[in-house]
């Protein structure tokens, strides 16, 4: 979820991939499924995009609250996980798990 986040967000200077490139490939990620249960249909975008027709889907995401209940449901499956982790034994394996989890929610690109 959080790669598809950086996907969109993220600069190709950033990211080490053209931005948006599942957006203008139709991937099915997290987001689109999200825009398009609020009414917002990211199809008409698997194309070549502008950085201005990016931003502009972006604005039109956050404004639906596509991006907030994304990022939010990549912090809730983290907090799961670590939970299910919690119950470990104490050593550095768990830790280092503990620490991935956190990396990877934490991460921009």
């Amino acid at each position: 979820i959080q790669d598809d986040i950086i996907d969109l967000m993220a600069s190709a200077k950033v990211s080490g991939k053209d931005r948006a490139s599942d957006l203008r490939e139709g991937k099915k990620t997290l987001i689109s499924i999200k825009a398009r249960e609020k009414g917002f249909d990211l199809s008409e975008y698997q194309r070549e995009l502008t950085d201005a027709e990016i931003d502009a889907v972006i604005g039109k995401l956050d404004e639906i609250g596509v991006i907030g209940e994304v990022r939010a449901t990549a912090r809730e499956l983290i907090s799961t996980g670590k939970q299910r982790i919690s119950i470990l034994p104490d050593t550095e394996e768990k830790q280092l798990l503990m620490d991935i989890a956190d990396h990877f929610i934490a991460r921009s690109f």
